[in-house]
């Protein structure tokens, strides 16, 4: 996970979908997002609009509400995934949530969710997670019931000067090279 530092990043060229229900939540989101510097974040109040709008525009970035009505986030998230509308079927998504047992976070994962995010939260937990889907990029997989982001976090390294906590994650000694020797 990314750690909190100085470094800057730019979210104005993002293209933003929010799709939630309560008109009050989806304000705050959208606010919370063009103060990490989003221009113009797209709204909507439905699983509908939103598959109408990821029918018509390409996004960077959705963030949905797991509790939508009649259909939930994690339906369309499994929607969105197996609908194979290029380039919104390999968009990262965030799935927002009040209620997260390892159960529901199980299911937004398998759903092909990047990220749940527990609510109410901190803006900069969102630019957290954010930062760590720009900067550890996941493969998208396929198969005959999945299809999203590489589950594992197995590309996840720790960064110099530390050491892993693993002997393998350490440098060895032997610095030959076993291709010259």
């Amino acid at each position: 996970m990314p750690t909190r530092t100085s470094e800057k990043y730019n979210l104005s060229g993002a293209a933003v979908l929010i799709v939630d229900t309560n008109l009050h939540t989806c304000k705050i989101l959208v606010q919370i997002m063009l103060g990490l510097g989003s221009k113009n974040p797209v709204t909507a109040s439905s699983v509908e609009g939103a598959m109408q709008d990821v029918r018509s525009a390409d996004f960077d970035l959705i963030l949905v509400r797991a509790r939508l009505g009649e259909h939930d986030g994690y339906d369309f998230v499994e929607w969105l995934r197996r609908s194979h509308i290029e380039p919104n079927c390999y968009t990262a998504i965030i799935l927002l949530s009040s209620h997260t047992p390892v159960s529901k976070v199980e299911k937004a994962r398998d759903n092909g969710a990047n990220f749940i995010v527990s609510v109410p939260f901190a803006p900069i937990l969102l630019l957290e997670r954010i930062i760590w889907i720009a900067t550890q990029p996941r493969l998208s997989l396929q198969s005959a019931s999945y299809f999203g982001p590489d589950r594992r976090f197995h590309s996840i390294v720790p960064e110099p000067p530390s050491t892993g906590r693993r002997s393998s994650d350490n440098a060895s000694d032997d610095t030959s090279d076993p291709e010259t020797d």
